[in-house]
């Protein structure tokens, strides 16, 4: 009877202690750097975002945690940035320290970020959204629904910095060769033969500045306020620039003017001689006390344009790929991600929104099969969030380096509205070229008025905001009108190979059908 008893005692102790020790299969797992983070409560998920303990999550990330009760903000540091987070409040603040002149370290305000789920309090542990912070640290981030598995990954952007002043490490002709494989316009490919030339002079980088200018210019397409016969390949604003509209932005008189202008002002952030007249918001820059300061390309987010990433935006979206580039354009990379939203019915046919893409997007890949273009199909995600598939669909793009995410959708609006309409990023170079293209092609066929060409940052939309290359979202008419919703059902290979001559001719290359 002992015994009996005995081993029944150590059942009830086996059963109370095990939670302590074994995660369940339904908790959710964080992983940073290959590692498993360790969490006093495990994670958790409000409004779609997986919530962590701050202070384990920051200390992971080799970052000193502070915690001001009378203010309830988080504030966690590090040599180079700090983040600052309030309980309640649906922005994280991001901030630069500053060493005063009594020797003490100061934070001063640098940029805030919107959340989508606020910090708070439960159960007296304060929780964090984990993605946010770990994006802002410049981490990867990514999500498997399968096993509940957040993965970060190393830092995005390497911690050796580029130098703008020096010799260049891309070549002009690898430089052309580059301009050519993005499709830039030819007065683009044609003005960096005046980079190089003036990168000699200064002793500046051409190839840092010539990526900054395509940056700016959308490859010479001049897809923002600066036109193209105001010669201004960087974007330089007048001396009282009060917005960024047109009027906003100097004027030169020539292309050769323009890039010697962009080394000028150059040459007031990193301190060398200049050339020539200079304008005069070059003026005005070389008075603050930070001129000639700053020598290294990441380090203009925040001085020459106002997004903390524009530095490494020009070095890891732009140099990059010039410096990888052979003189022989590579072969392109489609990235397809058709709808996966199966619960979408069509209206007077018995089908769905995400049946209708993914045959579409077969059917493209196929077409461009006799092209020589690599086409990479999102495999579809049934009964999965978007929250959680479309950042799997950023990175695979990103991995397979597509030149390209076109993103495949039919629209609905309570059977109140027709039309084809097209999405784009308004910040990225070519996605409004891009979107132009398959518009054009894809409008011209449909049976109803087309509505257009669409800010999808404006509108949020997630699938415009994190792929890294050039990105639209097409819609495809509206399927909760029987009209359309047929015509979409008996038109695949139209509406396919419209779309493939779209982005046949974004790459410069002969559409179907043409000799």
């Amino acid at each position: 009877m002992k015994k009996i008893i005995s081993a029944l005692l150590i059942i009830l102790i086996f059963i109370h202690i095990t939670p302590a020790f074994a995660a369940t299969s339904s908790e959710i797992q964080v992983i940073l750097n290959g590692e498993r983070v360790q969490f006093d409560v495990p994670p958790i998920i409000i409004n779609d975002r997986t919530m962590v303990p701050f202070r384990a999550i920051f200390e992971a990330l080799n970052m000193e945690v502070e915690w001001f009760e009378n203010v309830q903000t988080v504030q966690a540091s590090r040599e180079e940035q700090a983040i600052r987070l309030r309980i309640g409040i649906t922005e994280m603040e991001i901030v630069t320290p500053v060493v005063s002149s009594d020797g003490r370290t100061i934070f001063t305000p640098y940029r805030t970020v919107p959340l989508d789920t606020p910090p708070q309090i439960i159960d007296n542990r304060t929780l964090v959204p984990l993605r946010a912070i770990a994006e802002a640290t410049g981490k990867d981030v990514t999500w498997t629904a399968g096993n509940r598995t957040v993965t970060i990954q190393p830092p995005r952007y390497p911690r050796t910095l580029t130098s703008i002043v020096g010799e260049p490490v891309a070549t002009l002709a690898q430089a052309q060769a580059w301009a050519t494989d993005r499709n830039a316009h030819q007065r683009f490919i044609d003005i960096a033969e005046v980079y190089w030339y003036y990168g000699e002079i200064f002793g500046i980088r051409p190839d840092v500045l010539f990526a900054q200018a395509a940056k700016e210019t959308a490859f010479g397409r001049f897809t923002g306020a600066v036109l193209p016969n105001m010669n201004n390949w960087a974007g330089i604003k007048v001396r009282h620039s009060v917005a960024d509209e047109t009027h906003d932005h100097e004027t030169f008189a020539t292309p050769e003017d323009g890039v010697r202008a962009h080394f000028n002002h150059m040459a007031a952030y990193v301190g060398v001689p200049t050339v020539g007249r200079t304008h005069p918001r070059f003026d005005l820059v070389i008075s603050l006390n930070w001129a000639g300061t700053y020598v290294y390309t990441e380090r203009l987010g925040g001085r020459w344009a106002p997004e903390a990433t524009y530095g490494y935006s020009i070095v890891h979206d732009f140099l990059a790929g010039m410096i990888a580039n052979s003189e022989t354009p590579r072969v392109k990379v489609v990235y397809l991600s058709p709808s996966t939203q199966f619960y979408n019915r069509y209206t007077g046919v018995d089908t769905t929104e995400a049946d209708e893409m993914i045959a579409i997007a077969k059917i493209v890949a196929e077409q461009f099969e006799s092209h020589g273009i690599i086409v990479v199909t999102a495999e579809p995600r049934e009964g999965i969030s978007f929250r959680y598939y479309l950042p799997e669909r950023a990175y695979e793009a990103r991995s397979v380096g597509a030149d390209i995410y076109v993103s495949l959708h039919s629209n609905a609006a309570n059977g109140r509205a027709t039309g084809t309409e097209i999405f784009f990023h308004p910040r990225m170079a070519n996605s409004i070229a891009l979107a132009q293209y398959i518009y054009d092609e894809v409008n011209a066929i449909t049976i109803s008025e087309g509505r257009g060409l669409r800010d999808g940052i404006e509108r949020n939309l997630m699938e415009i905001r994190l792929p890294t290359m050039p990105v639209v979202l097409l819609e495809v008419d509206f399927h909760d009108v029987e009209e359309t919703a047929i015509w979409i059902t008996e038109n695949h290979e139209q509406i396919a190979t419209a779309v493939t001559t779209g982005i046949l001719r974004f790459f410069n290359m002969y559409p179907i059908g043409n000799s």
